[in-house]
C-alpha cells in the first residue's frame, strides 16, 4: 500500500523497494507510492521503485505547498515492455506545487508509456515532470537517464517543468 505523508515535517524514506506490477497484481502499475502532501523536510533516499506510475507524488493542500525535498541516489525502472501493462503517462516524480525541490544522484532506466506503438514517440518516459502547479526553486542534477532497445519502444529521457525555475 502507498505511504501518505500529510502535514508533516522531517519525513525520510530510506532504503525501500516497491515493485509496482506486484503491488497491484495485474496489468496495472500501481500509482503513487509515495504521497507527500504538505510537507516540509522530506528525505527520499537509496530506494528502489521497479514498475511504478508516479511513485513519488509531490502535493499540495489548502494552498500550502510542500517545502524542501529531497530525492537522492534512488533507482527508477521498468523491468517488462511497454504494452505488457498500462502506464499513458509515466512520471517517475511528479512535482505538483513543490517548492525547494532536489533531485540528484538517481538513475532513471527504460521508462515507457503502454500507449507507444514502437514507431512513434509517444512513449516517452519523464524522470521528473512538474506539474500544472507553480513551483520554485527546482535543481534536477547528477542523474542518470539509460534507455536501452527494449520492446522496439521510442522512449526518450525528457525533463520538462512548467515553473520558472528549474
Amino acid at each position: 500500500c502507498p505511504l501518505f505523508a500529510i502535514d508533516y515535517m522531517n519525513v525520510t524514506v530510506d532504503n525501500i523497494y516497491v515493485n509496482g506490477l506486484l503491488a497491484n497484481a495485474g496489468n496495472y502499475l500501481f500509482s503513487q507510492s509515495l504521497y507527500i502532501e504538505q510537507c516540509t523536510d522530506t528525505k527520499i533516499t537509496n530506494s528502489t521503485f521497479e514498475n511504478c506510475n508516479w511513485p513519488i507524488y509531490i502535493n499540495r493542500n489548502n494552498n500550502i505547498s510542500s517545502q524542501r525535498t529531497s530525492i537522492i541516489g534512488n533507482h527508477f525502472f521498468y523491468s517488462v515492455t511497454a504494452g505488457a501493462f498500462t502506464a499513458t503517462f509515466p512520471a517517475q516524480i511528479y512535482n505538483y506545487y513543490g517548492d525547494d525541490t532536489l533531485v540528484s544522484g538517481n538513475t532513471f532506466e527504460n521508462i515507457y508509456s503502454s500507449v507507444d506503438n514502437g514507431t512513434t514517440s509517444s512513449g516517452m518516459g519523464f524522470g521528473f515532470y512538474d506539474g500544472d502547479g507553480v513551483s520554485s526553486n527546482i535543481v534536477v542534477s547528477g542523474n542518470i537517464f539509460r534507455y536501452g532497445a527494449f520492446g522496439l519502444k521510442n522512449a526518450i529521457a525528457v525533463l520538462t517543468a512548467e515553473s520558472n525555475s528549474i
